[in-house]
């Protein structure tokens, strides 16, 4: 797909850079997540909200989705067992209906790239995990192979990769 050469991504090392700088980078990546769903932008950027707490302590990593140069997304992921949970994607409002799929794009990349994602978190990954919230976020999931976990309290969808 054309426009899907357009897209790059980055890894944000958020640990690895000032506590000030840090502080900047997690509210600006929650602020990005709060426009994507439609939150109130207060609650959503709190320093002590879940998002922000653990991107700061490095058990979420971030990647941001840029497309022609602005960014148009950003991915969370965490290490669950041996596995690559996708905890968090998100995609800009200006990009939710443009036909580029961002969504899915990052969460393949992720997986594409689960070498890289290793690396930073010091681990190995034996499948990935998401948590699907809505019919769409489940179509989603099924096309890139996951599926429901048998006996899963928490609702998990399950690939290996």
């Amino acid at each position: 797909m054309e426009n899907e050469s357009k897209v790059s991504y980055n890894y944000i090392p958020i640990t690895e850079v000032s506590a000030k700088a840090a502080q900047e980078v997690v509210r600006d990546l929650e602020e990005l997540r709060a426009d994507a769903y439609g939150y109130e932008c207060g609650e959503a950027i709190s320093p002590l909200n879940y998002y922000s707490c653990q991107l700061l302590r490095g058990n979420l990593i971030s990647f941001v989705a840029f497309y022609q140069g602005k960014i148009a997304g950003a991915i969370y992921v965490s290490k669950i067992g041996n596995d690559l949970s996708v905890d968090q994607v998100f995609v800009a409002t200006d990009y939710q209906k443009s036909g580029l799929h961002l969504g899915k794009q990052m969460i393949q990349y992720v997986i594409d790239n689960k070498e890289q994602v290793e690396e930073i978190l010091d681990c190995s990954f034996e499948g990935s995990v998401i948590s699907p919230n809505s019919e769409e976020s489940k179509e989603l999931s099924h096309s890139l192979g996951y599926s429901k976990r048998d006996n899963d309290a928490y609702g998990y969808y399950y690939r290996k990769i």
